[in-house]
């Protein structure tokens, strides 16, 4: 423990380095101007006290980005592994915690899939209707309940705007690939609407890797249609409504059984070739009805929330048809009041009450059993936000979740900002509680050999930070440091014979910096670097964590704007994963730390189309994500992008 306290005081004073110089005339952040995550109303960048991360359209266009995760690895203090060839499963965790500790949201529902464990999977979504990523990191609970005790992925699509805009483009590639997608923007002063269709298919690659012996490439194809509109009756009302639509199919591989096909020797076991597949829909939908008072200082909103997926696969090794379908809903009721208290301390306050109740339900079929079960919970949230003198910017919040089956819970969470306009600078700085409750598979599923655990208890946890983030040399350049510290108990452990609350506690510590500098006129520079030393109760790393992950990039605009160059390269240190043996017991394996080189060029040929190409893995590294699983190498793509606009 001592070296990593080590390593972790250098990663501190390298941070603090970047710190060093001229105080800048005006404050500057690496946020926007708006985060609309990182509070139960959207908050100003500067006001924010959580650790969050942006990414923009611009920041996808950039790196020509076909899915979310070509950028999400680029973000400080998430951890992404894919299973595979490019239909495999995405995992992103955050600071160290579990996948199913990431709460993801698109248009504001919650999209983690029951009976995935409350994952959710990140190969279900391109990129081409994506609007802004909000990462927001540290327990959220108090905000969002269960899954994010990690911390929250909001993603939001491309809204509708006034005037009329059609955009569309179309990929081909390496790997068999195509891809290809449309949409429309139209709106006017009342009624606003944006409806988008993206396409993927390739070839892909062998999932189990090829450097094993295996030659069968697993190929992925995948629909999504989603739409969003705003209708605006008067200043007073407002309706707002979302939906989305994905259907996949994906074809995968498995690890050996140990019976039908013998593992190695050594009696470790791994993928191999098989004709395993999955069958992938999605449907979720919300509606929202808010009305604004007191000149829009008193607002009520109601929701209605409804999703619906159903994961099936076909095994080959394992043979036979596994059939999962999940349901969520949920209704929702929030009232925010804003008042000023100008001759004491230049003060502004919100109070925020939110009332959720929700309920999901699970069905499972395979030849091994069936299973049907539902829970549900009400929520009770009240938020205080508070602004002093235009500079300390605070807010603390409480939730009260009434669950029907297992132990209620209280969480709780407090932020803080603080401008310093004569430096250039912002410290800010969370704390706060989370939980995951057990999934219904936990609870109640039945498999050969294993019994599920009615008695499990919810896994807890508790995070802080502290952080500066500081502009110099006019502005130009920008740095963030932060520290983060959680600790999680009541860890969930899943065996191949059941399901358990482990004995002990599990500490995370780490550093995030993030920097962007413009030496010169358009050129960007910039980097992001998470250290994290995490141990579980037994004294081991985690899996799939690796304790040093980081990135940096350039970009060049060039030719009057026409023409953008691009490069980056991400760094993964080695990392520990869980391996399999002949006698279904497990053991542990460092896979190897990697480097990726990526480049992206992009040229208007006319004010309304652009081409544009990239190259992926540009040093064709062979690399393991995920043990005995495969990974893309050198790959090249080009397109098109086409925009038509008659805006007003």
């Amino acid at each position: 423990m001592r070296a990593s306290v080590s390593q972790l005081r250098s990663a501190i004073a390298a941070g603090a380095a970047l710190l060093c110089g001229s105080p800048a005339l005006a404050e500057g952040t690496l946020l926007p101007e708006t985060v609309v995550s990182a509070s139960r109303e959207p908050l100003p960048g500067a006001r924010v006290g959580s650790a969050v991360s942006v990414v923009t359209r611009d920041d996808l266009e950039t790196r020509n980005a076909l899915t979310a995760v070509d950028v999400l690895r680029e973000v400080p203090g998430l951890a992404v592994s894919r299973t595979g060839s490019f239909g495999g499963q995405v995992d992103v965790r955050i600071r160290g915690a579990e996948s199913n500790h990431t709460l993801v949201l698109i248009d504001g529902i919650k999209v983690n899939d029951p009976s995935l464990g409350q994952s959710f999977d990140f190969s279900q979504l391109p990129a081409g209707d994506i609007e802004r990523i909000e990462v927001l990191r540290g327990p959220q609970s108090s905000l969002y309940g269960s899954e994010s005790s990690g911390g929250v992925i909001n993603i939001i699509t491309r809204r509708g705007r006034k005037g009329i805009e059609a955009n569309s483009f179309v990929e081909g590639g390496s790997f068999h690939t195509l891809a290809g997608g449309a949409g429309l923007r139209i709106g006017t002063e009342m009624l606003k609407a944006a409806f988008h269709w993206n396409h993927l298919q390739t070839r892909g690659i062998s999932s189990a890797d090829r450097r094993n012996g295996n030659g069968e490439s697993d190929p992925f194809r995948i629909n999504v249609l989603s739409g969003t509109a705003t209708f605006t009756p008067s200043e007073y009302v407002e309706f707002s409504f979302a939906g989305r639509s994905s259907k996949s199919l994906g074809h995968f591989d498995t690890f050996q059984d140990g019976f039908t096909i013998p593992c190695q020797p050594s009696g470790i076991c791994i993928a191999v070739d098989d004709r395993s597949f999955y069958e992938f829909e999605q449907l979720f939908g919300r509606a929202d009805g808010t009305i604004k008072l007191l000149g829009g200082r008193l607002t009520n909103r109601t929701g209605l929330a409804y999703g619906w997926t159903q994961n099936d696969s076909v095994g080959d090794i394992f043979p036979g048809m596994f059939l999962n379908k999940s349901r969520r809903r949920k209704i929702d009721n929030q009232t925010s009041f804003r008042f000023d208290t100008p001759e004491i301390a230049m003060a502004e306050h919100r109070v925020t009450f939110l009332f959720e109740h929700e309920r999901q339900s699970v069905l499972s079929s395979s030849a091994f059993g069936f299973f049907e079960r539902a829970i549900e919970s009400k929520s009770y949230v009240g938020e205080y936000a508070l602004g002093l003198w235009n500079r300390l910017f605070l807010t603390g919040s409480v939730r009260h979740d009434d669950n029907n089956f297992f132990q209620d819970r209280t969480t709780y969470r407090t932020t803080g900002a603080y401008v310093l306009r004569e430096w250039a600078a912002r410290l800010h700085a969370s704390a706060g509680t989370g939980i995951k409750n057990p999934d219904l598979f936990q609870l109640f599923g039945r498999f050969p050999g294993f019994t599920p655990n009615p008695n499990l208890r919810s896994e807890q946890s508790f995070g802080w930070d502290v952080g500066i983030e500081k502009s110099f040399w006019d502005r130009r350049a920008i740095v963030d440091v932060t520290y983060f510290r959680n600790r999680l108990t009541d860890r969930i452990v899943v065996t191949q014979q059941t399901a358990r609350n482990d004995i002990g506690v599990t500490h995370i510590q780490g550093v995030e910096i993030a920097a962007k500098v413009r030496p010169v006129k358009g050129l960007e520079v910039g980097g992001a670097y998470t250290y994290t030393d995490a141990q579980d109760p037994q004294g081991n790393q985690p899996v799939r964590r690796a304790k040093h992950i980081g990135s940096v990039f350039a970009t060049y605009i060039f030719l009057d704007g026409r023409a953008r160059f691009h490069v980056n390269a991400r760094f993964n240190g080695p990392q520990r994963d869980t391996v399999f043996f002949s006698d279904f017991s497990t053991g542990a394996v460092t896979l190897h730390g990697f480097v990726l080189l990526n480049l992206a060029a992009s040229y208007k040929v006319h004010d309304n189309v652009e081409i544009y190409g990239r190259i992926d893995n540009v040093l064709n590294q062979k690399y393991q994500e995920v043990f005995s699983f495969g990974t893309p190498g050198i790959g090249a793509f080009a397109g098109v992008r086409v925009r038509f606009a008659a805006l007003q």
